[in-house]
């Protein structure tokens, strides 16, 4: 028989037990009460900031001497390799307005045109470019090849030169086809420095310089372009862009004069980019699309309040086409001295 000892012993461990649980229970939901009372704070704050700058800043109605300009993309890369000085100066030779180039920064702060944060693409190398010091930088050899008569598709990937003097490089794909007789070494190229680029570039009509930044604070890369840019005089005739809107409202607080662009893609970005979330604090005059959108109801929206849009990945005949219909103030392509060609029929 149980005594009346053990039914209240039995009766305060269950009470105990259920007084724990019920701690438990209290103290979960005091954290998620805390937690959704901070997003909901954040939120406020967000909503607050980007209705403050998109009242406070609207786009500027920035007169060019035409429209729309034809402009590279990293200088004629079907012709020469991307962001490299004999890129740059085909503009020259084809009489092009100019081109879109990125700005990069190496270890100790020296300025390179280089697409990529990473070096593997074409060097092979796993590391950030702006881990690495500018003397290797520029050590670095980067091999053009013909094959079939056109420079192959974003060159071949190659290691520092001196490691393969005795190495021959082709893509898998002429290997597939049995062309190895075709392919024919044409020569090496190296990155190329901002300085050096501009040089190439100041007396072209027009430039796009894209700042490679993902960032949420300053590396100091604003102000070292803000340099080079009023050292080359180029202020009447660069337009700033990027993926990032908080280095294009960085860059406004340097040059606030200087048009800037911010870069807008589907595919490749952060979901808070793609979507736009924070593009009042970009303080943008021009939105420069991918040619994914082109035609689409969301640029047309933004042109109605001021953005002029700007469409890069413009590589066919048929999509300038189509792009003039968005009366865009830049164009850049992989082949802009074919888009040159085809303007004078489609305006």
């Amino acid at each position: 028989m149980l005594t009346a000892g053990t039914i209240l012993w039995e009766f305060s461990k269950n009470l105990a037990s259920s007084n724990g649980f019920i701690l438990l229970l209290t103290g979960i939901l005091s954290i998620l009460l805390v937690l959704f009372l901070i997003f909901i704070i954040i939120f406020l704050l967000y909503r607050g900031f980007f209705h403050y700058f998109k009242l406070k800043y609207k786009p500027r109605d920035f007169i060019l001497n035409k429209t729309p300009y034809i402009l590279g993309h990293r200088g004629i890369p079907v012709l020469q390799h991307e962001n490299s000085i004999e890129s740059f100066k085909l503009l020259s030779t084809y009489d092009i307005d100019g081109t879109e180039l990125d700005a990069n920064v190496s270890a100790d702060g020296k300025l390179f045109v280089y697409h990529d944060y990473s070096l593997f693409r074409f060097f092979d190398i796993p590391k950030n470019i702006r881990k690495v010091s500018s003397q290797t930088i520029e050590s670095l050899k980067i091999s053009l090849f013909f094959e079939n008569n056109s420079l192959t598709p974003a060159s071949i990937k190659i290691n520092q030169a001196k490691k393969n003097e005795e190495k021959d490089f082709m893509t898998e794909e002429s290997l597939d086809k049995g062309n190895i007789d075709k392919i024919v070494k044409l020569s090496e190229t190296t990155i190329p420095t901002l300085e050096a680029a501009f040089e190439v570039l100041k007396d072209r009509r027009f430039i796009n310089l894209e700042i490679k930044s993902n960032s949420l604070f300053s590396i100091g890369l604003e102000q070292k372009v803000a340099h080079l840019i009023k050292q080359y005089k180029l202020e009447n005739k660069i337009v700033v862009s990027s993926f990032d809107p908080f280095c294009l409202y960085r860059f406004s607080k340097i040059l606030p004069l200087i048009p800037r662009g911010l870069l807008v893609s589907k595919k490749g970005l952060p979901i808070y980019l793609k979507k736009m979330w924070f593009y009042p604090f970009a303080k943008a005059d021009f939105i420069h699309w991918e040619a994914d959108f082109i035609g689409t109801k969301k640029v047309k929206k933004f042109a109605e309040h001021g953005y002029k849009p700007v469409f890069w990945g413009v590589n066919s005949v048929q999509l300038l086409k189509r792009a003039l219909k968005d009366k865009p103030v830049i164009i850049i392509s992989d082949i802009p001295h074919i888009l040159k060609k085809a303007l004078p029929f489609f305006i």
